[in-house]
């Protein structure tokens, strides 16, 4: 691919410190500037690596701004991690999906397959599922009675839908992510403890995106949403009645307990816990292994356990790292005092 055509598809400006540079070279791909060589393209995004860009090896970096002492051609852009991600699309992997329903799979007569879809041996389709166009179905799936799956949605291997379960279109499921399982409602009674059949549905939206082993719960009644794009990473659990707003991200191992209220546009770091029960804006950024216990009803940036404001929290905090000089401090005045107190005597 042309340099100068992926200057023109990420909207940015060629710069070239070395005025005899041709700007006329074909990229082979895009690599770290650790790695990157000759005719590959690179980026800058994180101050942490521009030490790297004095023994770079790549012919064109993506920055933002000029970089005059070092003789690479730059690529100078608003966001060079977002026209980082355009150009890596560029050179992404294409793969060609046969377009065909192995006579391996099995599929219930009363269900309805769209049109060039790709359906892998071992693969379950039961009664009344709807597959529209251009779905992918990797072996090892289940799909179950009464659920539907939109155009474009890739199912990865060992993937679970349940019983009545809607998803919508462009989704991504890798590896043995379960949706729509009956989730862990049960009633302690001493001795026994009682199940609470969880009778409701799911509804995925567009564009939605699961790493592996993620669960997305069946609502005990009415339903569990995860809202358009929406991106969860591994071992993200999503109870029963959730509901997840659009475009939120929540780092591995982060659960939302039943009935929780997600906003749009929320982010969570890895580990975080969220009680069941409550309702959290729009907005909201929260850290890794913080916990939730209460509403958030603004938006912001939080962080702890208890959760606080980030601020707050980061003041909490660095009292904390110093509480064992504080608690010696503390210690020696007292002893200081009582001196003084006996000398008084």
């Amino acid at each position: 691919m042309k340099l100068q055509d992926i200057a023109t598809k990420v909207g940015a400006t060629i710069y070239c410190p070395d005025e005899g540079t041709s700007t006329d070279i074909e990229i082979s791909r895009i690599e770290t500037l650790e790695r990157a060589s000759e005719g590959q393209i690179s980026f800058l995004s994180n101050p942490t690596y521009e030490k790297q860009l004095k023994n770079t090896k790549a012919s064109a970096v993506l920055v933002e701004r000029k970089y005059p002492e070092y003789k690479f051609i730059q690529l100078i852009c608003k966001s060079s991690y977002l026209a980082f991600a355009h150009v890596a699309k560029m050179f992404e992997p294409k793969v060609n999906y046969n377009r065909e329903v192995s006579p391996c799979a099995f599929i219930d007569p009363s269900a309805t397959i769209g049109k060039d879809v790709t359906i892998f041996p071992n693969v379950y389709i039961g009664k009344n599922v709807n597959i529209s166009d251009k779905v992918v179905i990797h072996p090892g799936c289940f799909v179950g009675d009464n659920s539907s799956i939109g155009e474009g949605t890739v199912l990865f291997p060992n993937v679970t839908v349940y019983d009545h379960c809607t998803i919508g279109k462009y989704c991504i499921f890798n590896s043995s992510t379960v949706i729509g399982e009956s989730s862990f409602g049960f009633i302690p009674l001493g001795d026994k403890v009682e199940k609470i059949p969880q009778i409701g549905t799911v509804e995925i939206g567009d564009y939605v995106e699961t790493a592996s082993n993620c669960t997305i719960g069946k609502a005990t009644l009415g339903v569990t949403k995860v809202g358009d794009y929406s991106k969860l990473a591994s071992f993200v659990c999503v109870a029963h009645n959730v509901v997840l707003g659009k475009c939120c991200l929540a780092g591995a191992y982060t659960g939302f307990a039943g009935s929780t209220t997600v906003g749009d546009r929320n982010i969570y770091g890895a580990g975080v816990g969220v009680i069941g029960h409550v309702h959290i804006a729009d907005d909201v950024i929260v850290a890794a292994k913080s916990n939730i216990s209460k509403s958030i009803p603004k938006s912001g940036t939080y962080g702890g356990h208890p959760l606080l404001p980030m601020e707050e929290w980061r003041k909490q905090f660095a009292v904390v790292k110093n509480i064992v000089k504080l608690k010696d401090k503390v210690v020696e005045l007292e002893r200081k005092l009582k001196e003084l107190l006996a000398s008084k005597k």
